[in-house]
């Protein structure tokens, strides 16, 4: 039923003079079928089963791929398996679109990866579903992104909400709006997400990188050490008077970690 509907199809294109006449469509789905997710989905599964790794060796998001070696050989193999799997099926991989990152900054780490006998650009950072990663392995190229965002989305609005010559102080704005402070979102988010790894088996991935201990190679920089996440976590704790067994129970979890009706 299917192949039925994809066969001899054809379409025009509308604009302000008329129509074009009728051409025939040999690739593609229709535009916007519902059947267009499952069909993809049927399709790119194909595609990749025999060059898909589990995370976070390969990471997917419809053709968005990221993949992750432990050196440039191991890299480059990896680029050759999904290029072959994909051009033999008349697909092709763009090159002016692929990246790679290294967090090594020495050795022949920083040598020229390759694809298909071209070589693929280098870069510093990139962005992933939104989130941006460096490789110097830290978060903040991904907070300076996040509040350069949170301050464009206010200036569209801040005309919409008061004047300009308006000033007024943040706990009345947060009063106005019934608004919880930034911190104690953060604060709340950090705490759910907290539950969600102590829920989970102890064999899984996210556990055990959690109770990974880095130990850092060369001198510390000056000023005082980064907080680390174990850290603010137990102060988290602390202050809302919650117990790490209590995480199990999800229901009663969510309800003492909560900071406003608003989350």
């Amino acid at each position: 039923m299917i192949r039925e509907m994809y066969r001899n199809v054809k379409t025009s294109v509308r604009s302000t003079v008329g129509r074009t006449e009728n051409v025939q469509v040999g690739v593609g789905l229709h535009q916007g079928s519902s059947l267009r997710p499952p069909l993809f989905n049927i399709v790119w599964d194909v595609l990749k089963e025999d060059v898909r790794e589990e995370p976070p060796w390969c990471l997917l998001y419809a053709d968005d791929i990221v993949l992750v070696a432990e050196n440039r050989e191991e890299l480059e193999g990896k680029l050759e398996r999904w290029r072959y799997a994909l051009e033999r099926r008349g697909l092709r991989i763009s090159r002016k679109k692929t990246e790679y990152m290294t967090t090594k900054l020495d050795g022949n780490q920083q040598t020229t990866i390759k694809l298909g006998g071209g070589n693929i650009k280098r870069v510093h950072k990139f962005k992933y579903l939104g989130s941006v990663i460096d490789n110097e392995e830290n978060m903040e190229e991904e907070i300076n992104n996040r509040i350069q965002c949170s301050w464009n989305n206010w200036r569209k609005v801040s005309g919409v909400i008061w004047d300009r010559k308006d000033r007024a102080r943040n706990e009345h704005i947060r009063d106005t709006v019934k608004a919880t402070e930034t911190s104690k979102k953060v604060q709340g988010a950090r705490l759910r997400r907290y539950g969600h790894l102590m829920r989970r088996e102890e064999q899984h991935m996210a556990r055990e990188v959690m109770d990974v201990d880095v130990e850092a190679d060369g001198t510390r920089r000056r000023g005082r050490p980064k907080t680390r996440w174990r850290v603010c976590i137990r102060n988290d704790m602390r202050e809302k008077g919650v117990r790490e067994e209590m995480t199990q129970n999800r229901g009663r979890w969510q309800r003492l970690i909560k900071n406003s009706d608003s989350e």
